[in-house]
């Protein structure tokens, strides 16, 4: 590979937008477990399989997952996670919205 093709790859931004639904994102690799929805890139089924699978690991700058990780069981969301963190270049970001748990923590929270 000569020299300026490993710097346009090398200077590649990876951005994941996991369990993307109806809210695919520009400039994202859209994923979701479901293959009839319109604008995803890739159909990965995460209670099954792993995203090391298809992507290297310290190779993605940013993660997002919007209302994504309360729909799995704790032992399969406890390996996502830890499939994020292995994936994410040094510096690289991971953004979670998960609107179930701030409605669970804000009732346990009030008398």
């Amino acid at each position: 590979m000569n020299q300026n093709k490993r710097r346009v790859l090398s200077e590649m931004c990876i951005k994941l937008n996991i369990g993307c639904g109806y809210d695919p994102r520009e400039g994202f690799i859209n994923i979701d477990g479901r293959n009839d929805l319109p604008k995803v890139d890739r159909v990965i089924n995460l209670s099954k399989e792993s995203l090391l699978k298809y992507f290297r690991v310290g190779t993605v700058d940013f993660i997002l997952a919007n209302d994504f990780i309360e729909h799995h069981f704790h032992w399969e969301a406890v390996r996502i996670l830890k499939d994020f963190y292995s994936l994410l270049k040094p510096g690289g970001h991971w953004k979670c919205v998960c609107q179930i748990l701030n409605k669970y923590v804000h009732h346990r929270s009030t008398p």
